[in-house]
C-alpha cells in the first residue's frame, strides 16, 4: 500500500496563482480519510468515503502566512478517489464555504490533478478564475479594502492572541507593503514535497510561524 505521503503527493491540487501575488503558498497539510471522521481543520465538516462511493478522501490545508485582509490564511481542497485510483469528486473553500467544483465545466485534471484558481491575495479556490467576480469584495479586497488583524481559529484558541492595537499595526502593514492590482493573468505555483506534510505537523508549526511573522512586523515598524 502507498503511504499517505505519496497519495496526497498524487492527488496534490495544482494551484494557479495570479502573477502578481504577494503571498506564496508555505505548505499543504494532509489528511487521508479512509473511513468517515470529522475534519481537524474545518469547522462542522463530516467527510465520508463510504457515501460517496470512494476509497478515500485526502483533505488538503492550504496555509499562507497572510490573507490581503489579516495575518494567517487557511484555505481548502478535498479530492475523493475511487478504488481504481480515479478522482471521483473534488471540493474548494470559497470565503467560509465548500463547493463541489467537479461539477463545474471548467473543471478539468492533469492527470490525478485537480486544477484550481486562487483568487488574488484572499486564496478561494475554483477551477475558473471567473468566478472570482461572484465575491462583491472582487477586486478592492486588494487595494482599498485591504488590510485587518490576525484571525484566531478555534483550533488554535489559547496558542494565538489578539487584541486591537495589534490588530491595527498588522492591518497598517498589510496596507504599506502588499496592496496590489491583480494581473488577471495566472501560473502554477510550485509546491515542493517537503512542503506536503500531514496536518498534525502543520498545526504545531502555525502559531509559531505567526509569531515569527509578527515579530517580523513589529521590527518593520
Amino acid at each position: 500500500m502507498e503511504t499517505e505521503h505519496k497519495l496526497a503527493l498524487l492527488y496534490q491540487p495544482r494551484i494557479c496563482k495570479d502573477l502578481h501575488e504577494p503571498f506564496p503558498i508555505r505548505y499543504l497539510g494532509y489528511t487521508l480519510f479512509r473511513e468517515r471522521g470529522e475534519s481537524r481543520s474545518f469547522p462542522d465538516l463530516t467527510l465520508d468515503p463510504e457515501e460517496l462511493g470512494a476509497a478515500y478522501i485526502i483533505e488538503y490545508a492550504v496555509y499562507y502566512d497572510y490573507d490581503i485582509q489579516h495575518l494567517y490564511d487557511l484555505e481548502h481542497v478535498w479530492t475523493a478517489v475511487d478504488q481504481t485510483g480515479g478522482v471521483t469528486g473534488c471540493w474548494g473553500s470559497f470565503h467560509g464555504m465548500r463547493l463541489r467544483v467537479d461539477r463545474l465545466p471548467a473543471f478539468r485534471l492533469e492527470g490525478t490533478h485537480p486544477v484550481l484558481y486562487a483568487q488574488p491575495g484572499k486564496h478561494a479556490l475554483l477551477p475558473d478564475p471567473a468566478l472570482f467576480w461572484l465575491n462583491d469584495q472582487f477586486p478592492e479586497s486588494c487595494g482599498p479594502k485591504a488590510g485587518g488583524g490576525l484571525l484566531v481559529p478555534p483550533m488554535l484558541e489559547g496558542r494565538l492572541q489578539t487584541d486591537a492595537a495589534q490588530d491595527r499595526m498588522i492591518a497598517q502593514h498589510i496596507r504599506e507593503r502588499f496592496v496590489f492590482s491583480p494581473a488577471l493573468q495566472y501560473e502554477p505555483e510550485t509546491v515542493e514535497p517537503e512542503q506536503v506534510i500531514p496536518w498534525p505537523e502543520l498545526l504545531e508549526k502555525i502559531p509559531q510561524m505567526v509569531e515569527e511573522e509578527l515579530a517580523r512586523i513589529r521590527q518593520s515598524q
